[in-house]
């Protein structure tokens, strides 16, 4: 492993409602893996691998799925994550050494995912026989597991229907405006390896053509995709093959009237090894990777040679956008570093320089081989942080860096960034985006007059469907919400939208409900009531008024960039209660442990617990208004089932709080009362898990959960009420 990741010296958390450590290993891996990896990584038997998995009530033969592979690896990596040494990892997941580096850096920040460290774990090993007191409690796992079978793991079987035809011809979008949006399960560090088929099939194109798409991003890695003028050419066939991809891609999409974007977030930083070399290009070094110099003239130029590069050999190619300041290490400005902390070229620089040079190269590169292409610049944490990086003598240098940006270019912006509103007595400003708070934003209003008068055309990115106040769920139910915030963007003249993160594409009512509105005039509750009409005949007003309460509700939601990030409601009721503090940090939608302080953000403890209260509360009465489904149609039954494991999310989110509180004050009748109704919320979960494989599922994050997790929660909870009463 790269001497980034290396593990340190921090205790991983424990699990003492298993009696070891490798048969948490088999449980968690257990369908995922195949017996013979597990047993590999345990330095075990195929048979003592199966005879543990069989006692404690799993099935003996399980089925794996090789999407796991291709689709779940992420899944595997964070299960282990607190059991496993990074070689039992790399087994687990059947990645090699630079592979499993490749995962951390690159598929989505992952590494910072992991808490940006690996803790330092006792390998965990299986060693037979079993003594007493282990066979004991192998039995009373198995019993809950008898008295809670396990349903047949349904991972991925939303995916059926899109390795078959389109049995459908949408017609192609015709809109004027951009409608863009990330593949609700695009594979996302890789896209293009396999031939990228996997990730835009074409019933998922037609699905989005219908409902009125015309624009599908993903990750492009320049590395991956053009060559460079410094480092010897060594993956020529990969970068060939990867082209052929996306020119593949892109002629299907077109087929549906679908335009491909790729993201860059360029240029890459380098290891130190490269810099030895060409010391000349060399910028600032965060940990052990050093940034290419934007005051460089040959790595503008690179920029701009590299863009040309891709757009030349995936001709059609619609367009790109890029994000230069914030995400990955990309330049001696682009993590807001105090100007005295630049590299001697840049610290001299006016950071909107810096910013407009490199956009304005990677457009010049894109016109040059395509003139119709796109060239957009995601304006992500411009003007974040004002005091740390200002251009000199402006109020805000975003606005300076869009007046120095080249004519014909996008700008998009959050729509609510930097939102100001009050939650429960606290004054909070969006960083980030969100649902629950509707924009736009004076900040973002201030962009898109900018753009307009310098000849830059504005677009809106808001999120449709989830956000990462509750990424489990396909959709959230609240279309009032969604369809207010696309209104009040119409109403500025905001036409061209930026759908989706990588969260939030899964095609959907509400996907089609926000494009229609796009597209229209209506008021949108005039056109919600319409459009819920057409979508659900006879259930419409129930939905109808059940999507307004859960509107209301979701208003309630305590949102905070660290609430939504590190909260406990991402992983709900499979996120295990811990009858001792942990003293781990929660981590960026990765594991929330018990840490509290982290999950709140700038909410006092009473204020996020009682948020949470309001929410859950308000969202029950609109379930208590869902009639019976087998009164209506699928439809109608995927609504309630939406509805109901967004609640199961919310209202365990809030049990959780309440638990590490009644712990901490060693209340153990409360703590029997939050075990009670939190089981009945994993069960529930459970049900509507074998209902819809999409519950738990989120691209750039694989399933946050599979059934077993939801069994081990039970587990867990009867562990902890033996040991309370």
């Amino acid at each position: 492993m790269d001497s980034v990741f290396h593990p340190v010296d921090k205790q991983p958390a424990k699990f003492p409602y298993f009696p070891d450590p490798a048969f948490l290993v088999i449980w968690r891996n257990w369908g995922l893996v195949s017996p013979e990896r597990i047993a590999k990584a345990l330095d075990a038997t195929v048979a003592d691998v199966c005879a543990v998995a069989e006692r404690m009530g799993l099935n003996p033969n399980p089925t794996v799925s090789d999407a796991w592979d291709r689709r779940g690896f992420l899944t595997i990596i964070r299960c282990n994550w607190n059991l496993c040494e990074y070689d039992q990892i790399m087994t687990l997941t059947n990645m090699t050494d630079a592979e499993l580096e490749f995962t951390l850096r690159e598929d989505d920040f992952m590494w910072s995912k992991m808490g940006h460290l690996k803790p330092t774990v006792e390998r965990p090993r299986l060693v037979m026989p079993l003594t007493a007191a282990q066979e004991k409690r192998l039995d009373e796992i198995r019993a809950i597991v008898e008295a809670n079978p396990i349903p047949t793991e349904n991972a991925f079987e939303f995916l059926e229907k899109y390795k078959k035809a389109p049995t459908f011809t949408p017609e192609k979008p015709q809109q004027e405006h951009l409608r863009m949006l990330y593949s609700y399960f695009a594979v996302y560090g890789d896209t293009l390896k396999n031939d990228g088929a996997d990730s835009f099939p074409d019933t998922l194109l037609a699905e989005y053509a219908a409902c009125g798409i015309n624009g599908i991003w993903f990750q492009g890695l320049l590395s991956q995709l053009a060559p460079n003028p410094w480092t010897e050419d060594t993956d020529a066939e990969g970068r060939r093959a990867r082209l052929t991809a996306l020119s593949n891609l892109i002629k299907r999409a077109a087929k549906y009237g679908i335009g491909v974007y790729l993201y860059f977030n360029e240029p890459r930083p380098m290891p130190g090894a490269f810099f030895e070399q060409h010391p000349e290009l060399k910028g600032i070094r965060q940990g052990s990777f050093t940034c290419l110099c934007p005051s460089v003239p040959q790595v503008i130029q690179y920029l701009e040679d590299a863009m040309a590069y891709v757009f030349e050999n995936a001709p059609g190619l619609a367009g790109y956008f890029s994000i230069t300041y914030s995400e990955n290490f990309t330049n001696c400005a682009s993590r807001g570093k105090h100007i005295q902390d630049m590299c001697p070229r840049c610290k001299g620089r006016d950071v909107t320089d810096i910013m407009a040079d490199m956009n304005n190269a990677l457009a010049r590169g894109a016109k040059r081989s395509n003139p119709n292409a796109k060239p957009m610049i995601y304006t992500w944490s411009w003007g974040a942080r004002l005091g740390n990086v200002l251009a000199a003598g402006a109020d805000h240098w975003d606005v300076e860096a869009i007046k120095k940006l080249d004519k014909g270019q996008y700008i998009i912006s959050v729509s609510e960034e930097h939102l100001e509103f009050n939650c429960g007595g606290t004054d909070v400003s969006v960083i980030d985006y969100t649902m629950s708070k509707i924009g736009p934003s004076e900040t973002s209003v201030r962009r898109f007059e900018t753009a307009k008068q310098c000849g830059i055309v504005p677009a809106a990115k808001i999120q449709i469907n989830n956000s990462w106040e509750l990424s489990s769920m396909p959709y959230v139910p609240i279309f009032g919400l969604i369809g207010e915030h696309v209104s009040n963007l119409r109403e500025i003249g905001i036409r061209d939208m930026m759908l989706t993160w990588t969260l939030g594409g899964s095609p959907s009512p509400i996907t089609t409900y926000a494009c229609d509105l796009l597209d229209g005039d209506q008021p949108y509750e005039e056109a919600l009531k319409e459009f819920l009409n057409k979508e659900f005949g006879e259930a419409a007003n129930v939905v109808y008024r059940a999507q307004q309460q859960f509107c209301e509700a979701f208003r309630e939601y305590p949102f905070h960039v660290d609430v939504a990030y590190f909260g406990p409601h991402t992983y709900g009721p499979i996120a295990p209660f811990f009858a001792e503090p942990t003293g781990c940090t929660a981590s960026m939608v990765g594991f929330p442990y018990d840490h509290l302080e982290r999950w709140r953000g700038p909410y006092s403890e009473d204020s996020f617990e009682n948020q949470y209260r309001l929410m859950c509360e308000g969202w029950k009465k609109g379930l208590d208004m869902l009639e019976d489904t087998a009164k209506y149609d699928e439809k109608y039954a995927e609504f309630c089932c939406m509805a109901r494991a967004s609640y199961c999310h919310l209202a365990s989110a809030y049990n959780h709080i309440r638990f590490v509180r009644a712990r901490d004050a060693k209340d153990n009748a409360k703590l029997l009362e939050i075990i009670a109704n939190e089981r009945e919320l994993v069960k529930e979960t459970l049900a509507l898990r074998a209902q819809d494989s999409r519950i738990g599922f989120e691209a750039s994050n694989h399933y946050y959960f599979v059934m077993q997790d939801l069994v081990e929660k039970l587990v867990n909870l009867d562990y902890l009420e033996n040991l309370y009463k």
